[in-house]
């Protein structure tokens, strides 16, 4: 079990004061399962309120794409979907010219 480096140059320290902090700090939980953290404040004396989350290291949520609403396995599902019949971008037509007046409010 490794304690977690704590110290001025990873910013792990709290500064005094009466407005929240956040603190991001990686430790490691022991074959035990429990998860020990010891985080340096300069605040004594005084209740605190803790919020943690745990996030395990290299599974990020927010890289995944059910984190963006997308069901599970739908990419694996639908990879290569098109293989057989691959979609055609057809003309598109003219457009129309458009002409921009710029003004100025002196």
């Amino acid at each position: 079990f490794k304690k977690a480096a704590m110290n001025k140059q990873n910013c792990c320290g709290i500064l005094g004061g009466d407005k929240m902090k956040s603190v991001q700090i990686k430790s490691h939980v022991g074959k035990d399962g429990i998860l020990r953290l010891q985080v340096p404040v300069d605040i004594s004396d005084q209740e605190m309120e803790v919020l943690l989350v745990l996030q395990p290291v290299g599974k990020k949520t927010s890289d995944m794409p059910e984190s963006s609403g997308w069901p599970p396995d739908f990419f694996k599902i639908t990879a290569g979907a098109f293989k057989d019949n691959p979609l055609k971008r057809e003309a598109q037509g003219e457009y129309e010219i458009r002409i921009f007046y710029k003004t100025t409010n002196n």
